[in-house]
């Protein structure tokens, strides 16, 4: 799939909240599967028959397999070269070694930017902002239901925008 039309996908579908993940996976022609992993395992993305499969780990939260789909939909954009046989990632989004598989190609800058990738994709300014103003403010509860995403991942999220000092506290 050429650059541009993943990018389209992309912006077609944080277009509203919350992100359709799983549907931006399919538009991309990821399958995306849930399997019972170990509770440290978080996602795992492969190519398996020429195409990409992410498997996420059932016994975790719904906001957390929806930020384990967007992670490893980052390193589909960014490192697509190299997945090799797969990229297992731990509770923490690093790299582990998992059923045999390890890949030597992906390091912490990798993955910190399918972290960034993630969270831009589910928390992107335009809706937090759209968000903050039906509410008028910063409401954090808010912005986790509405997005679909953690209070921990939220929070991150708007230290990175330089936000977090415009919490409305509870």
């Amino acid at each position: 799939m050429e650059l541009n039309k993943i990018f389209d996908a992309i912006s077609y579908f944080k277009s509203s909240a919350p992100v359709d993940v799983e549907g931006l996976a399919l538009a991309l022609q990821l399958k995306v599967d849930r399997q019972n992993l170990s509770n440290e395992i978080c996602g795992i993305i492969k190519k398996k028959d020429d195409k990409y499969l992410i498997i996420v780990n059932q016994n975790h939260p719904l906001t957390r397999q929806r930020f384990t789909i967007a992670h490893e939909i980052g390193h589909f954009v960014y490192h697509r070269s190299k997945i090799g046989d797969g990229i297992v990632d731990n509770a923490l989004y690093r790299q582990v070694p998992y059923n045999g598989i390890i890949n030597y190609e992906i390091n912490a800058r990798d993955e910190q930017s399918a972290n960034n990738f993630a969270a831009n994709l589910l928390m992107p300014e335009h809706l937090i902002e759209s968000i903050k103003n039906e509410y008028n403010g910063y409401d954090i509860n808010k912005l986790a239901e509405k997005l679909n995403v953690s209070i921990q991942a939220i929070k991150i999220r708007l230290d990175n925008l330089n936000l977090s000092s415009k919490i409305l506290s509870s």
